[in-house]
């Protein structure tokens, strides 16, 4: 009794802090006509074919709605389907310009951001009030982390948003030291609207990563059989959710440094 009331306090303070909302999905096996993605939509081909004739998507909603071709490499759909078949607000897709092509599981999914995205926003105050800063992209300083300035809210930051696609590592000492939180947007839009105590305006440090969702085949990719996610993730969602399957955060450490992994989970429809 003692442990479910514990996991069910640190559930709803974990839960509390992490607002993301999932896309719907629509699941179509392959594209013969041209459909237009307007709503926040995760729209998936599974053939290996994924469009014939003029089959082809335009992804009208920049700042959701994804493509995702379950059964083909991102190699081969920048080779073969990309130009004649994929278009961003009507105009052709071209990676790494006006859209990302990536891995995705065991295949390929297509994310409408251009190639001067700023994927961070921070905020001074709670619930993404106060000063808003996202002047933050790929770079690293020597291949380490970036140390925060006076203009990107040192010692500031309370709240923030991170686009999905992308991880972020949060350190409260200048160059990456002291402790430091990572914090994963992979299905959907993360939004913390108010930092857990030990990062509360003691942030000093960050770096913003590419994420990608990659899967291994057999029980490497099974989180159903990890200890971890059936001890943390499962027993806090249980706990706080009535629906598990809906809305899930892991929080774990992981190496000597005790590194925390914030991870938002989306429904699955």
């Amino acid at each position: 009794m003692k442990t479910t009331k514990l996991l069910l306090t640190l559930a709803i303070a974990v839960m509390s802090l992490v607002v993301s909302w999932g896309n719907t999905t629509t699941t179509v096996g392959q594209v013969t006509t041209a459909v237009t993605v307007s709503d926040d939509v995760d729209y998936v081909i599974t053939s290996a074919t994924p469009f014939s004739g003029g089959g082809s998507v335009n992804i009208a909603n920049t700042e959701h709605a994804v493509l995702i071709i379950q059964s083909v490499r991102p190699s081969v759909v920048i080779s073969d389907w990309l130009q004649n078949h994929v278009y961003i607000n009507g105009n052709r897709a071209i990676n790494g310009s006006n859209c990302q092509v990536k891995m995705y599981a065991h295949g390929t999914i297509i994310m409408p951001y251009s190639s001067s995205i700023k994927p961070l926003t921070v905020y001074s105050e709670k619930n993404f009030g106060g000063t808003a800063v996202n002047d933050f992209g790929l770079e690293n300083t020597g291949g380490y982390m970036n140390t925060l300035t006076d203009a990107k809210l040192n010692n500031k930051i309370r709240s923030f948003k991170l686009k999905r696609g992308y991880m972020v590592t949060f350190s409260t000492r200048a160059s990456g030291r002291g402790y430091s939180r990572c914090f994963i947007a992979d299905k959907a839009d993360l939004e913390i609207s108010s930092l857990p105590m030990v990062l509360d305006q003691r942030i000093s440090s960050y770096r913003v990563f590419q994420w990608y969702d990659a899967q291994k085949k057999g029980l490497a990719s099974d989180t159903a059989l990890s200890p971890l996610r059936g001890v943390i993730a499962g027993d806090l969602a249980r706990a706080a959710c009535p629906m598990p399957s809906a809305c899930q955060t892991i929080s774990m450490k992981i190496g000597r440094h005790h590194q925390n992994v914030e991870r938002s989970l989306t429904p699955a429809t």
